[in-house]
């Protein structure tokens, strides 16, 4: 929860989400064929709701509240792994355009899910990286 603190990053959370779930409703790639979409709706607002009333739950209605601390190694570990992420994308945006790959809505998916791949990756390199 130590990063749901500042403004700036609860908006970053929702601009990404939106242009990512706006990209996949162009690409056209449905992850439920079967599911109706008001059907599928329903149950993300369903899930949605739980995982709100869970994190309330875990961390204002317990007597104990969590301890949080954060280190200068993991801040550098989120600097590098974010500055990776960033590289990997604009390489890729790069690449797609010099072979010239019209950048649609599936182009534009591949190029986010490569940066954030990256950044995963590197995340846990540097984290379970001996020191």
């Amino acid at each position: 929860m130590r990063y749901l603190n500042h403004w700036a990053n609860i908006m970053i959370g929702v601009l990404g989400g939106i242009i990512i779930v706006n990209l996949f409703r162009l690409s056209d790639i449905s992850i439920f064929p079967q599911l109706p979409e008001s059907v599928f709706l329903w149950l993300s607002i369903v899930i949605l709701s739980i995982g709100i009333f869970l994190l309330v739950f875990k961390y204002y209605i317990r007597k104990v509240k969590p301890r949080v601390e954060e280190d200068e190694r993991e801040r550098a570990i989120l600097d590098r792994s974010a500055r990776n992420g960033l590289l990997a994308t604009y390489l890729t945006f790069f690449i797609l355009l010099t072979i010239d790959i019209p950048p649609d809505a599936k182009s534009l998916l591949i190029v986010i899910a490569t940066g954030l791949f990256v950044y995963l990756i590197s995340f846990i390199f540097y984290y379970y990286k001996k020191a």
